[in-house]
Order: C-alpha cells, then structure tokens, then sequence
C-alpha cells in the first residue's frame, strides 16, 4: 500500500485545485482495496479516484480518497467473427486503450479519443460524445464496495445520460467491442482529437465540459447567450473556445470555481428558466 502524510489534491486534478488530505490511499492489489473499504466504509464515504479528469475538490477530510493508479493491469481480447470481447482494469487511459484495441484490429472507442481520462471513470459517468455512449459497449462490471466484490451486468448498472448507478469501486470491465481495420481507428481518432484541439482550450488547466447538456439544447450555447465568456472569479474563468468549459488561469481556489459555477446556472436559470446540472463531479463537504 502507498500511502502519504500529506498530499496536494491540486497535483492529482487536471484543473489543478485542491488541499492537502491525509486521507488518500494508493492500494497496489484488489486484497488493500477491499481491505480499505471493510475497514473505512462505516466511518467514512468512499471515493473512487482513476484519472481524477472529472473532479473538482473542495475540503476532503472527513472523505476516503482511493486511487486507481497502481492497481494491477488487466488486458484481455477475446476476438469473434462479429463482435469481440475485452476484458480490462479500470486504470487504463482511453487513448492508450483505443490505440492498443486498434492493434487488434478492434475499436468502437474513438469517440472518447482526446478525453485525458481512465476508463472506469469514464463507465462510472457514462460518458459521451457524438450521440454515443460508453455504457452501451458495457457487458459487465466487477466492483467492490461496502459488501464486498460484486459482479454487475448491463442491466444492473442503469446507465443514463452521463450517469450510472454503479456505486463501488470498478475493478474489472468487460466490453464489447468491433471488429475495425487498424487504419480506420487511427484516422477516425486523429480526426476526433482535432476536433477536440480546435473547439476545446486543451492548452489549460481544466475538467472538460462543466454542464450536462438539456433536453434538445447545448449548455454551451446556453451559456455563451448570456454573453458569459470570458467571465472571471479570481482566477476561474469560462473559456472563450468553449463556453461549457470553465478553466484555471493559475491560481483558482474552490471557492473561485464553485461560485462561477453558482453565476452561470444563476444567469441561465434567469434567462431560460433552465436548471444546468453538472457533469462534473465536486467533492466537498
């Protein structure tokens, strides 16, 4: 087990803000982990960490912070004439994995490719991008939670729009994947990546896309029509590439973020009457 007296959560975030906590763990077998939960789980509320591309941290204390980082690599294939089997860990990267699939001659995936994330997480959220979802290429789960190690299928994980019920610690993926030509998963990522570049502010420090997009509409539209980018608190501010983007100029706290994001579905809600969600995930007590 890998454990620190004091670490910065602002050196795990991809939008670089977060406190010391004491409370975080590296567990580098699935015997820690699960030993972690048992221990912890009555005291405390868990939170999984793999790429940490989706979190924004406030005060942790009173949480368990566990990492996927060194937990052990799982890669499996298992090819058919139709559709092929992959048996992974949660803590592979998704353009790592897209680019190893496309090895295979496999893919299915591309449409993630650009996101910095690992992909448990990316199942955890169900996320998505150009009318497609993680979820639907979900055979089954592994997890471990508050009652041990539990196999989940499809149909147990009530995947939604940028949401799941999964509630545990992923520990092993089975997806289904297709059967594509190693060319035509590389060009199709390499296009998905540029369209990233050109739309997105990937030079900064930032969490992807903020908001959940409403029924039939985009919160980036909703967002960028209330004349909102550009708009700054302290160092938070929402981007001018992408208005459903909120980034860190350099030194942004918590409070800086969390009340930009209190502004904008303020001035949404006022024009629109529409409440925007969030897509990412604040942990704070």
């Amino acid at each position: 087990m890998r454990t620190y007296n004091t670490m910065s959560l602002a050196e795990l975030s991809h939008i670089k803000i977060g406190g010391n906590t004491k409370n975080l763990f590296f567990p580098e077998n699935y015997i820690e982990l699960n030993e972690l939960y048992q221990k912890y789980h009555h005291s405390h509320k868990i939170i999984p960490l793999g790429g940490c591309s989706n979190i924004l941290f406030g005060n942790v204390d009173n949480y368990i912070l566990i990492s996927d980082k060194y937990l052990p690599w799982i890669f499996s294939v298992k090819k058919t004439d139709e559709i092929s089997q992959l048996r992974i860990s949660p803590n592979m990267n998704i353009n790592f994995l897209i680019k190893k699939l496309a090895e295979y001659n496999l893919g299915g995936l591309e449409f993630l490719a650009g996101i910095p994330a690992h992909i448990g997480g990316l199942i955890t959220m169900n996320a998505g991008a150009y009318q497609k979802q993680i979820g639907d290429y979900v055979s089954s789960i592994k997890i471990i939670n508050n009652n041990g190690i539990k196999v989940l299928k499809q149909s147990d994980c009530d995947f939604l729009y940028r949401s799941s019920s999964i509630d545990g610690f992923i520990i092993e993926i089975t997806l289904n994947v297709e059967n594509i030509n190693k060319e035509n998963v590389l060009t199709i990522m390499t296009t998905n990546i540029n369209k990233r570049k050109l739309s997105q502010p990937l030079n900064m420090p930032n969490l992807g896309c903020f908001f959940k997009n409403p029924k039939d509409d985009s919160a980036g539209r909703l967002i960028d029509s209330c004349g909102l980018k550009g708009y700054t608190i302290g160092d938070a501010m929402v981007s001018y590439e992408h208005a459903n983007f909120l980034i860190n100029k350099g030194n942004a706290s918590f409070d800086d973020m969390l009340s930009l994001i209190n502004f904008i579905k303020e001035r949404v809600r006022d024009k629109y009457n529409i409440n925007l969600e969030l897509e990412v995930k604040v942990i704070n007590e």
